[in-house]
């Protein structure tokens, strides 16, 4: 698989891959290459003073897998609160990372008030829940979607992708970290942990190189 100095790699799951490529444009060069696949899981829900979302897919496997969308929930972002508002959820938003639904669920939430639901992927960081549950809550989890592409990305590259030509954008500092070693020309982190914040970077990249007018 070669590359040329303004091809974008997509490596989400194909409908969030297709969803960016359509966002950037037809001017920019894409190649969709999905490193994790969703599969949503059945599941029984019992009730909760509140559910926490930590992405969209959540919501989707949540949903999908039977959950009725009302009561509260706590979301990371504001794309994720607008799906669970849209979906029929009473949604706050912590407008952040993991660390900030944390801190938005222990100030808006009770331990007395009933359990917490979480709709999660298999392979996730268990510090939320590890964190809510040392401070009197009980959370339960969904298994819903897997987002572990960083280490995929690492464990499954091709030698014909030039890493030392390309540049890695990272979500995050934790997604950021399994690319260090990749021998990327750069390994950058967006402003904020969220799918705007990405697209804004990818554009301004984009810019910077003048290879075409981003949206």
């Amino acid at each position: 698989m070669g590359s040329s100095p303004d091809t974008i790699l997509l490596t989400r799951p194909e409908a969030q891959s297709l969803q960016t490529r359509a966002h950037l444009g037809p001017g920019v060069k894409t190649i969709v290459s999905p490193l994790t696949r969703i599969v949503f899981r059945s599941a029984e829900f019992s009730a909760a003073q509140a559910v926490l979302f930590t992405s969209r897919n959540g919501i989707e496997g949540a949903l999908a897998a039977g959950l009725r969308p009302e009561g509260r929930a706590v979301c990371v972002g504001d794309a994720t609160a607008a799906r669970a508002t849209a979906a029929g959820f009473s949604a706050l938003s912590a407008n952040g990372t993991a660390e900030d639904l944390t801190a938005l669920a222990l100030s808006e939430l009770s331990p007395d008030r009933g359990p917490l639901l979480h709709p999660r992927g298999l392979h996730t960081d268990p510090a939320l829940k590890k964190r809510l549950t040392e401070a009197g809550f009980t959370v339960g989890c969904v298994p819903v979607y897997s987002p572990r592409a960083g280490r995929l990305l690492g464990a499954g590259w091709s030698d014909d992708w030039r890493l030392d030509r390309t540049r890695a954008i990272a979500i995050s500092a934790a997604a950021a970290v399994p690319l260090q070693a990749l021998g990327f020309a750069t390994v950058q982190t967006t402003p904020e942990p969220t799918g705007a914040a990405m697209l804004g970077t990818i554009a301004a990249w984009l810019s910077e190189n003048s290879r075409c007018t981003a949206p």
